[in-house]
């Protein structure tokens, strides 16, 4: 879940047209947290505590009304509705993280993942995004290897992932949006930050693409001591708190980047 915060401030702020891999730092003091991190602690917390979910985006949206939502969302969460709407089906992924950290299964976590993406969205491809993407943060944080991460997203899911990002093709964006464009970044990455600026490179400020990026690459490689250290000084207080109270219960000890030269290039 931590990757998926980092990736969402990182990608708040606008880059340069065209952005380049390492050409700036990744925090600016403009970067902030944006909707999808609300969502996603959100999300974290109804886990923890079993409390209702579409209760809980309602009152974390009230609860931080000036950060930049989703219009969508937006309207959703301040009509307090409870039936699902039609948005961006990315969305529904860049909120689901924490799904993966839960269960033990691969099975559950998809029931879990897709019954999130049911709460907000009323169209059948944000589940089936929000699957992909909570299915392969599963089978990253358990070790898999890149062909297990590549099957399950082409075939459970259809995002194909044979096109490499050096060509930019609008195939990536076609068949499986940000979500398989995040998953081909995390296979071309080589640690935690070039993911990011890969990522950031393909799309500039895209908070969407940045969190889903950042949660693979925690999964696969784990979140650089430092980066955390900047992630915890910029969230307030009681969204921190649940934070460290999820990665406490479901995460445990955070792995550190790079460990052994380890890399997702494939």
């Amino acid at each position: 879940m931590l990757g998926a915060i980092v990736g969402d401030i990182v990608g708040s702020v606008p880059q340069p047209e065209p952005a380049l891999p390492s050409s700036g730092p990744l925090f600016s003091a403009a970067s902030q947290v944006t909707g999808h991190t609300i969502a996603t602690i959100a999300v974290a917390e109804s886990l923890l505590s079993g409390r209702d979910g579409v209760d809980l985006l309602h009152e974390y949206y009230a609860r931080y009304p000036e950060v930049v939502y989703e219009p969508a969302f937006s309207d959703w969460a301040k009509q307090r509705h409870r039936l699902p709407y039609r948005g961006d089906a990315t969305t529904a992924a860049a909120r689901v993280s924490p799904v993966a950290y839960v269960y033990e299964q691969l099975r559950p976590v998809l029931t879990e993942a897709e019954r999130c993406a049911v709460l907000t969205h009323r169209q059948p491809n944000a589940w089936r995004l929000a699957q992909a993407l909570a299915g392969c943060i599963y089978l990253l944080r358990r070790g898999a290897r890149c062909d297990d991460v590549v099957n399950l997203a082409r075939f459970g899911f259809g995002c194909d992932l044979t096109t490499p990002m050096a060509e930019r093709s609008v195939h990536l964006e076609l068949h499986g949006g940000r979500v398989a464009i995040a998953l081909r970044v995390l296979l071309d990455s080589s640690n935690f930050i070039d993911a990011l600026e890969k990522a950031r490179a393909y799309r500039g400020a895209d908070s969407a693409l940045l969190s889903m990026t950042g949660a693979l690459a925690e999964a696969a490689y784990g979140v650089p001591a430092d980066i955390v250290a900047e992630v915890e000084q910029r969230l307030p207080p009681s969204l921190a708190k649940v934070v460290q109270a999820f990665r406490r219960v479901y995460e445990g000890e955070q792995r550190i980047d790079a460990i052994n030269g380890y890399s997702m290039a494939c």
